[in-house]
């Protein structure tokens, strides 16, 4: 089995992860807006109630991760100044972005709030 070495991979596996987190981000606030507007019922509608509360806590805890581990990582090698903060800015953005075109997508078409 081929495993990616985390030195040389560290930087996109942190950034994908943490921007899959985002998207599940986002897909589970959806959901659960879904269930206030009166959307219908759903099955398994406490576990989307009760992931509105958690995804975003893991979210949070994954894209902090992500910039130690880059921030860690960065240190150990030998990189210029303008490299470590590029790479520094790409992580701080990669999951508010994701979380929030994500957002936008899951959306689109969305019902009223009857209120």
């Amino acid at each position: 089995m081929n495993v990616p070495d985390l030195r040389r991979h560290g930087f996109k596996w942190c950034n994908a992860i943490a921007s899959l987190s985002g998207i599940a981000w986002a897909y589970a606030a959806y959901r659960y807006d879904w269930l206030n507007i009166g959307g219908g019922e759903i099955a398994f509608k406490e576990f989307w109630i009760a992931a509105s509360g958690v995804v975003p806590c893991m979210a949070l805890a994954v894209w902090l991760a992500a910039l130690v581990l880059v921030a860690l990582q960065d240190r150990r090698r030998a990189l210029p100044v303008v490299s470590r903060m590029l790479r520094m800015g790409a992580t701080l953005a990669i999951m508010p972005t994701s979380l929030f075109v994500a957002d936008w997508f899951f959306h689109i078409g969305f019902g009223v709030s009857p209120v």
